[in-house]
């Protein structure tokens, strides 16, 4: 969204980036905390401190040791005759690798993936950037988007009481981004004109909801009912969110790309 309004260099942009990464990252960990409980049935303590415990481990050596890692990978595969092909292999290994560790462990694929994409994010030159870009978005999310939508009932959803919780959720999903940001501009130098933009850019979360959907389906902690209300607010909230930013960035001053 931000790479079709041209807003991906801006300040705002880079903020909304930042403040994303930081969701998510506090989003898996929460994730793979509670999946791991409902998977016991119950809040076991042993099984929670273990799960922390294995997951500090898991972050700690893939911040330790991740880097080195990546760098080598990318320095003996420097001279290559296709550094662009080669650099984009590389991110499916490492990202396979991280995924497949993470499973191994008992924690959650989406962590090890996620922690791919902060491990080898600044060795990509701009154009390797462009094509995983580009099979990312014409691909995998796609796929991603189809399979999600495999599982949706959508029978479940014409009905008062289940309209009624689809307002309210969207409602707290929209309201609650957005109460978050104004409460955390409050202590920053955002002018009100980036604080919206902010605020609206954030609000298009919608994947990292139909993954949590999705694993709550496949646990049995979400019945088909829920799993549509979720899906249904993460499209919309990703739908009004384009032509709302457009508008907002408008009123914004042009500024030096971060």
């Amino acid at each position: 969204m931000l790479i079709d309004l041209d807003a991906m260099d801006r300040t705002v942009g880079q903020l909304t980036l930042t403040v994303a990464v930081v969701i998510d990252a506090a989003g898996w960990i929460a994730l793979t905390i509670v999946s791991d409980i409902a998977r016991v049935g119950q809040i076991d303590p042993l099984g929670v401190g273990r799960t922390l415990v294995v997951l500090g481990v898991f972050v700690g050596v893939a911040v330790i040791l991740g880097p080195r890692v990546v760098d080598t990978l990318f320095n003996v595969t420097a001279y290559v005759r296709s550094p662009v092909l080669t650099g984009f292999s590389i991110v499916i290994v490492v990202g396979l690798a991280m995924a497949g560790g993470s499973l191994a462990l008992g924690l959650e694929a989406v962590l090890g993936a996620f922690l791919a994409g902060v491990l080898v994010r600044n060795r990509l030159d701009a154009e390797t950037e462009r094509v995983f870009q580009m099979v990312t978005l014409g691909l995998f999310a796609p796929v991603f988007f189809a399979t999600a939508g495999l599982r949706v009932d959508l029978t479940g959803l014409f009905t008062l009481d289940t309209l009624l919780v689809a307002g309210a959720t969207l409602a707290v999903a929209v309201l609650g981004k957005a109460l978050g940001v104004v409460l955390g501009a409050v202590f920053t130098d955002l002018s009100r004109a980036e604080t919206v933009c902010l605020a609206i850019g954030l609000n298009a979360r919608g994947a990292m909801e139909l993954v949590v959907a999705a694993l709550g389906l496949a646990i049995g902690i979400l019945t088909p009912t829920i799993y549509a209300v979720i899906v249904l607010v993460a499209i919309v909230t990703s739908v009004m969110t384009p032509p709302l930013l457009r508008r907002a960035l408008s009123h914004l001053p042009d500024d030096v790309p971060a």
